[in-house]
C-alpha cells in the first residue's frame, strides 16, 4: 500500500502557468503529448485561452466516431486508457486516480498501479467528497472523445488520437452521475455545478493545446460564465 495525497484544487493551481498547459504531468511518469500536438505557448488565463482557439459557427456533422474496440468496430481512439507513450506498464485510469485521490490504496502485487480505494475530495463538478469503494467515481475526457472527433480528430492519425484520449490534461476523475450528466456535451450544454470557471479553464486549454476549435456558442458561455478578471480558482 502507498498513500499518495493531491486534489482538484491542487491541480486546477498547477494548470494556471503556460509551461504546465504545454507540459501538463500530474506525476514524474506520466508522460505528454508529442510536439506535434502543441502550439507555441498556450496561457492558463481564460481571456488568453478565448484567444488562442478558432471559433466556428457550429459543430460538425462528422461521420465515423466509434469509441468500441470489440470485433468489427472503429476503435478511432485506440483502446481504453493504454497511453502509447507510456510504457510503465500502468494504464492512464489508474495513473489519474493515484495522482487525485486522497488516501490511495493499491491492490498488492500490482506494483501500485491498480487503485482499490480513496477519496475524490471534492469532487470537481459537484464539489461532493466521494469514496471510490462507492463506484461512484469516474474518469471524465474533459473535451469529450466524440466531441473531439468531429471538431478534427478525425483528420489524426490513430496514434494522435490515442494520445490526445490519454493525455493527463484531458483526464479527471468526477461524480459518475455528473460525468453520465454531461456525456458529449460542449460548454453551451452543460457546466458543473462547482467552480464552473476552473472547468472552462481546462476546457479550453485542452483545446487550444489540440488546436480544436470551440462553437460560438461556447465562446458565449465562457465570457459570460468567466467575464475578464474572473480567474480559476487557485489552491
Amino acid at each position: 500500500m502507498r498513500i499518495r495525497r493531491s486534489g482538484w484544487m491542487a491541480i486546477a493551481a498547477a494548470l494556471v502557468g503556460a509551461a504546465t498547459w504545454l507540459h501538463p504531468t500530474l506525476t514524474d511518469d506520466v508522460t505528454t503529448a508529442p510536439s506535434h500536438a502543441q502550439p507555441a505557448a498556450v496561457s492558463g488565463d481564460i481571456a488568453a485561452l478565448l484567444q488562442q482557439v478558432r471559433v466556428i459557427d457550429r459543430l460538425p456533422d462528422v461521420d465515423g466516431y466509434d469509441r468500441g474496440c470489440g470485433k468489427g468496430e472503429g476503435c478511432v481512439f485506440g483502446p481504453a486508457w493504454n497511453d502509447p507513450l507510456d510504457h510503465s506498464g500502468c494504464d492512464a485510469r489508474n495513473k489519474i486516480l493515484a495522482s487525485s485521490l486522497r488516501d490511495v490504496t493499491f491492490k498488492p502485487g500490482t506494483r501500485n498501479c491498480k487503485v482499490i480505494g480513496g477519496v475524490l475530495d471534492p469532487d470537481p463538478y459537484t464539489g461532493q467528497r466521494i469514496p471510490l469503494q462507492d463506484r461512484a467515481i469516474e474518469v471524465d475526457h474533459v473535451v469529450p472523445l466524440a466531441r473531439a472527433f468531429a471538431l478534427g480528430a478525425w483528420q489524426w492519425d490513430p496514434r494522435q488520437r490515442q494520445i490526445f484520449a490519454n493525455d493527463p490534461i484531458e483526464l479527471i476523475p468526477v461524480s459518475k452521475a455528473a460525468n453520465r450528466q454531461k456525456s458529449d456535451s460542449g460548454l453551451d450544454e452543460w457546466l458543473p455545478t462547482f467552480q464552473p470557471c476552473t472547468y472552462i479553464q481546462r476546457y479550453l486549454a485542452v483545446a487550444a493545446k489540440y488546436q480544436l476549435p470551440i462553437t460560438a456558442a461556447e465562446r458565449a458561455v465562457a465570457t459570460t460564465t468567466c467575464p475578464a478578471g474572473a480567474e480559476a480558482p487557485a489552491a
